[in-house]
């Protein structure tokens, strides 16, 4: 549940970063990709406030932002409130450029690879282990794909998660019949087909610290949730 959880708030950030890849019109003088984001992404961010110390352009592909402040605005996922989010850096290496600004909102990016180090913020979410002797470190995410349109192959060549000090886990997978057009994404989960996976966990003491106290919240015992865990693989 809290990977979920920090993945959807991961993903209101990585767009941060995938919003700075900007617009080239055709007969217009070519800019950098951190000039691409202040002038045609950043007015557009639905956000209360966005800032950054230092932006430095990595050629027309992308773009690094470091001591990034968000302020999301109060809505049902943030309980009603605003949300503040921090960043360290944000690298964008690349992205779908043309389908991040096209006018058809149903078509989805093909690519991006993209990094967010150092991620903090004051929703509950980050401090959701904390119950359980989880100190609230901050958060870093790797985050590269690429999706073919055409033959519906969704490569995932690295989704990593880690918390600090205490745990990294990465995804890297294969799918066929993941379609390109956001109308249609909800029959993935029926369409989809898994060709290959792994899935890798460095555990720091995460688990040591979380297991135990799961279990006893549950009324069980570490082991037999480690057997649950272990028939789903």
């Amino acid at each position: 549940m809290f990977a979920l959880r920090l993945l959807r708030t991961a993903v209101v950030t990585l767009l941060l970063g995938l919003g700075a890849a900007g617009i080239y019109a055709p007969g217009a003088e070519a800019q950098n990709g951190l000039q691409r984001f202040e002038k045609d992404i950043k007015p557009q961010l639905e956000l209360k406030s966005f800032a950054y110390e230092r932006g430095t352009p990595l050629g027309d592909q992308g773009f690094v932002l470091e001591k990034v402040t968000a302020v999301v605005p109060a809505n049902d996922a943030t309980g009603g409130k605003d949300t503040t989010i921090k960043i360290d850096r944000v690298t964008v290496e690349k992205v779908d450029f043309a389908r991040l600004t096209s006018s058809n909102k149903d078509d989805v990016p093909l690519y991006a690879k993209l990094t967010l180090e150092g991620m903090t913020g004051d929703d509950e979410l980050f401090t959701s282990l904390t119950p359980y002797g989880i100190p609230n470190v901050p958060v870093d995410i790797v985050f590269d794909y690429r999706l073919d349109g055409a033959s519906k192959v969704l490569t995932l060549n690295k989704l990593e998660i880690g918390l600090r000090g205490q745990a990294r886990i990465a995804v890297e997978l294969v799918m066929d019949g993941i379609t390109d057009k956001a109308s249609q994404m909800d029959k993935a989960k029926d369409d989809g087909r898994l060709r290959t996976a792994s899935v890798t966990l460095d555990d720091q003491g995460l688990i040591s610290k979380l297991l135990p106290a799961l279990a006893k919240e549950n009324g069980d015992k570490p082991e037999n949730l480690v057997a649950i865990a272990l028939m789903g693989i």
